[in-house]
């Protein structure tokens, strides 16, 4: 199976790491706009570079291509690419509006192939044994679900961030919480958010409330953390009968995680879960679902089209200051 990839930053590196330790897969290439980045990054992994889009997309050899460009110019690469017979693994958000979520679904739909969506907190272990713990009962019904996404500014005066190409905090960073709360707890039926405005008068410290019919979510996210604060992210999982959380706070220098349960039987116990690369393992899961040996509906890009859908009304709502219904 050979593999185009659209991009040559660093999330371009951490999915071609994950493929060249696959069985039968080769990196065909890499696309960037930027003629001495992409052939960098290519050179890392011994595959052809090219500013040339059309190389990669007209190549029929080449079965899927993996797209992490700039979320704001992801619907043009992806529909060609769909349209090219190709199966395409999108990086989260699939886009920053909802008319170009919708005209990437429809054109894989009338090509037949798959979109998949790197929706990296389904394979977060921890983040997954929670969600099995609720689809099996065992704690009872879920009743309260928070993810909290806590992060220092990743821009500066000498390097802003263009919210138009990436998107703002409440929806480059939230949506990967958005999409847990969803896979946690079901279909939302409203959404609330307050916060903080920073950069160009984005949200950059944001809680939503989003009500679903049996529970509540609260997402958490910042990207206005101090200097020093370790990228952060927790899941805490109320249950009737207990409750799971998760935090992990990733240093400079090195990695801290826990995972516990509280409950009759466990009063604080530690809960163990294969460790395993999440990033590794979205992509292995692509690979098996263009083969047919792996259930592509985990990754399927409706999900991150709906959780697409809560960031934008979660964002409305902030701006209006009024609670969001999500018909």
């Amino acid at each position: 199976m050979k593999i185009g990839i659209l991009g040559a930053g660093g999330m371009a590196r951490a999915h071609a790491e994950a493929y060249a330790h696959m069985r039968g897969v080769e990196i065909a290439g890499f696309y960037g706009r930027h003629k001495g980045k992409v052939a960098a990054t290519a050179k890392a992994f011994h595959a052809p570079a090219t500013t040339d889009l059309d190389r990669i997309l007209r190549d029929d050899s080449i079965d899927a291509v993996d797209v992490v460009v700039p979320s704001g110019v992801h619907r043009d690469p992806v529909v060609a690419a769909l349209e090219h017979g190709k199966d395409v693994f999108c990086e989260t958000p699939i886009a920053l509006t909802l008319e170009d979520a919708d005209a990437m679904l429809r054109a894989a739909r009338r090509a037949g192939r798959l979109l998949l969506c790197a929706q990296l907190m389904r394979f977060v272990a921890e983040y997954a044994h929670a969600r099995e713990t609720a689809v099996s009962g065992r704690l009872g019904r879920v009743t309260f679900v928070l993810a909290s996404r806590l992060s220092r500014p990743y821009w500066s005066p000498a390097e802003p961030r263009p919210f138009a190409t990436y998107g703002e905090p409440i929806v480059e960073l939230m949506i990967f919480d958005f999409n847990y709360l969803n896979w946690i707890l079901g279909r939302p039926s409203s959404v609330s958010a307050q916060g903080l405005r920073g950069h160009r008068g984005a949200a950059d410290y944001a809680v939503a409330e989003v009500q679903y019919p049996r529970a509540l979510g609260v997402a958490e996210g910042s990207a206005r953390m101090p200097a020093g604060f370790p990228f952060n992210t927790r899941l805490r999982v109320l249950f009737e009968e207990g409750l799971l959380e998760a935090d992990f706070r990733i240093h400079p220098d090195r990695f801290a995680s826990s995972y516990v349960e509280f409950s009759e039987g466990a009063r604080g116990r530690k809960v163990r879960v294969p460790r395993r690369d999440p990033y590794a393992a979205e992509c292995t899961h692509f690979v098996a679902s263009v083969r047919g040996k792996a259930d592509p509906d985990i990754l399927d890009a409706v999900h991150d089209r709906e959780a697409l859908r809560v960031a934008l009304a979660a964002r409305d709502s902030f701006r209006s200051a009024r609670r969001r219904t999500l018909p």
